[in-house]
């Protein structure tokens, strides 16, 4: 579940529209598109993540921990998921 702003975008950031700047390349991201699993969408994607990191800060009471931490693991989870690796 995402919080939106009055900007329509996820905690109030307005969504990225339009051509990239520079060469494309996002410096310390991976790329939106996901590699495991064409059959999903990248915003599917984003929302599988959301949940399981979600989950992974309600696991241990919300308290501690790294929101973004508890991202990175879910995407490798969900990617890993997604592609049919075990």
């Amino acid at each position: 579940m995402t919080r939106e702003g009055k900007s329509g975008g996820a905690f109030g950031i307005p969504p990225v529209k339009g051509e990239p700047v520079g060469d494309g390349l996002a410096i310390g991201r991976r790329s939106r598109e996901s590699p495991a699993n064409s059959d999903f969408t990248p915003e599917e994607r984003w929302n599988m993540i959301a949940v399981a990191a979600y989950y992974r800060a309600e696991q241990r009471g919300f308290i501690g921990g790294n929101p973004a931490e508890d991202w990175i693991a879910a995407e490798e989870e969900i990617d890993t998921l997604l592609s049919g690796n075990k």
